[in-house]
């Protein structure tokens, strides 16, 4: 039979050669006790103090496992058959989250950055000063400047390139002309 508990500290260290780690809890009756924290293989998450713990009796070693906690302080946003992990900062707020819906899409979130993959196929990722898309179609567009599949690019900018010379000077490709004195340099522009 389980009870809960609150956490107080959680250490991670080695016993008997395992990597393992232990749950400080206030069972609210009487003394702290020590539980042995247990996740499923590839998990690896680290409580806040003060979240709830989950204890379960070990049978016959007479101590008890720490086998889930509660954060009491964030919304649950999963809905059936999703998953999300978040991260929280010292004080328990969130502040990075995966987020694999019952869609197909899957969002990566942090502070200052989003990573989006769509079930089409398109992904898209932006920060707070610019943003991409690999599209379904496969053309990409970054900033709003578009290479399609061919490998040509579209923008409704102006497209610049330093050229290799000793001053350094740009070359704008409208206005770039070679003449290699064979032929009449093109109209620049074209």
């Amino acid at each position: 039979m389980g009870r809960l508990a609150r956490l107080l500290s959680f250490t991670p260290l080695e016993r008997n050669g395992a990597k393992v780690s232990d749950a400080k809890v206030d069972t609210g009756g009487g003394a702290n006790i020590t539980a042995q924290h247990s996740a499923p293989p590839g998990d690896d998450s680290q409580p806040l103090p003060k979240d709830t713990v989950i204890l379960s009796k070990d049978t016959g070693t007479g101590r008890e496992t720490a086998i889930g906690y509660i954060d009491t302080k964030s919304s649950q946003k999963a809905q059936a058959g999703e998953k999300r992990i978040y991260a929280r900062d010292a004080d328990g707020a969130e502040i990075a989250e995966v987020w694999i819906k019952n869609t197909g899409e899957v969002i990566i979130l942090s502070p200052k950055s989003t990573f989006k993959m769509d079930p089409d196929g398109s992904i898209i990722g932006q920060n707070e000063n610019g943003s991409y898309e690999l599209q379904s179609g496969g053309n990409f567009v970054v900033n709003g400047v578009t290479i399609d599949v061919d490998g040509n690019i579209t923008t409704a900018g102006t497209i610049n390139a330093d050229d290799i010379t000793a001053d350094n000077q740009n070359v704008t490709l409208s206005t770039h002309e070679h003449n290699n004195g064979n032929v009449p340099a093109p109209d620049p522009g074209t």
